[in-house]
């Protein structure tokens, strides 16, 4: 929850500047337009799910029109979110009553053949009652799974259109060093976390989710350490690979941001000192431009990170909550004294936590590393 507030934070505070002068300036607002539509920034949308789309037309933001974002409240985003949850509150209550009754049965059956002195029916006992958890458990952890690939694969190919038109933008305001660092990481971080979640987190997954349960099905075969292990070495490879990238263009932009601001200042003079006559106004001029393009650049990151989101919530949501149900449940099954179930919805409660951080590491990513180049100025 804090990592959600703290994307929210980050957006509210890059809405686009200069808000006030693109309503009064009519030809500030006509060449703004302009830019909008040659450097085809008006066609982002079309790029991104369909799902994603209606949720920003819903929200107000069909285009790149600063007033759009100027609208945005924090309580529309607020209102999102609370929508995504209550579409998953049936699911979830459906299957923490057919839990809750598992465990029931299990623990009743475990008192009869504690009285009855029956330990033969034990293995049988603990089969069923996995098995039956295993039914309303695993199917919506796969699909999530599956989902998640999706996700990332769709923001990767977004990323293919948007960082192309961000980058001409920053070459134009004058941040051509910083447009290339930025360019080559963010286009290196989409191909590679859709070619890892494809090719190796699916596939381990899978396998760790079937490792839990053949783990708590077996008395003999423990591999719940195994399984914390391998949890604990994903989070901390996922935080180094954030700090590696989300270090990396922050110190390049603080150094490309002080050759570019020598490079644009030194435009600027020999626009104003060197060109006789109409040298001031051609400085004017092209102050005037900036601050189109400026603008641009600010609304496109705006809606850039809106867009991100927006993509990921459904999916982060739905795990975030069936992480609390897997969480939840194995109390229950503990406080019942059924080991297997608990095991069980743990392992799987491990599986989710792992997805969890991969989908906030690839978020994360993407929204600092926008930030901060929201935040270098040229000038």
């Amino acid at each position: 929850m804090k990592k959600i507030v703290f994307i929210l934070f980050l957006f509210f505070i890059v809405k686009p500047a200069y808000s006030g002068a693109f309503c009064a300036n009519e030809e500030f607002s006509k060449i703004y337009d302009e830019q909008v539509k040659s450097t085809g920034a008006d066609k982002l949308k079309d790029y991104l799910p369909e799902k994603t789309q209606d949720d920003l037309n819903n929200m107000g933001l069909a285009d790149l029109n600063p007033k759009n974002f100027e609208k945005l409240k924090p309580e529309s985003l607020f209102n999102y979110f609370c929508s995504e949850f209550k579409n998953q509150v049936p699911e979830i209550l459906k299957t923490l009553s057919i839990t809750v009754g598992t465990i029931t049965i299990a623990a009743f059956f475990d008192g009869m053949k504690l009285s009855l002195n029956k330990r033969s029916i034990d293995k049988v006992l603990n089969f069923v009652c996995v098995l039956g958890i295993c039914i309303v458990f695993v199917k919506p952890v796969v699909t999530s799974i599956v989902v998640s690939s999706g996700v990332i694969k769709a923001v990767s190919k977004f990323l293919l259109s948007y960082v192309p038109i961000m980058v001409g933008v920053m070459c134009a305001t004058g941040q051509n060093v910083l447009a290339g660092s930025y360019s080559l990481l963010m286009l290196t971080l989409g191909e590679c976390m859709a070619q890892i979640m494809t090719k190796f987190l699916i596939p381990i997954l899978n396998i760790f989710l079937s490792i839990g349960i053949v783990s708590a099905l077996s008395d003999g075969l423990n591999l719940s350490g195994v399984c914390k292990s391998f949890s604990k070495i994903c989070k901390w490879a996922l935080g180094f690979i954030s700090t590696l990238f989300v270090g990396a263009l922050g110190i390049q932009s603080i150094v490309a941001g002080a050759v570019d601001s020598v490079g644009s200042r030194a435009f600027k003079f020999v626009i104003s000192g060197c060109i006789p006559v109409v040298g001031s106004a051609l400085s004017d001029a092209f102050l005037t431009v900036q601050g189109c393009i400026k603008l641009l650049k600010s609304s496109m990151g705006a809606f850039f990170l809106l867009a991100i989101i927006l993509t990921f919530a459904p999916i982060f949501v739905k795990c975030v909550m069936w992480n609390f149900l897997s969480t939840l449940c194995a109390g229950i099954g503990e406080a019942f004294g059924i080991v297997p179930i608990n095991k069980v919805l743990k392992n799987i409660s491990d599986v989710l936590n792992i997805l969890i951080a991969v989908l906030t590491c690839f978020v994360v990513i993407l929204v600092i590393s926008t930030v901060i180049v929201l935040n270098t100025n040229p000038f």
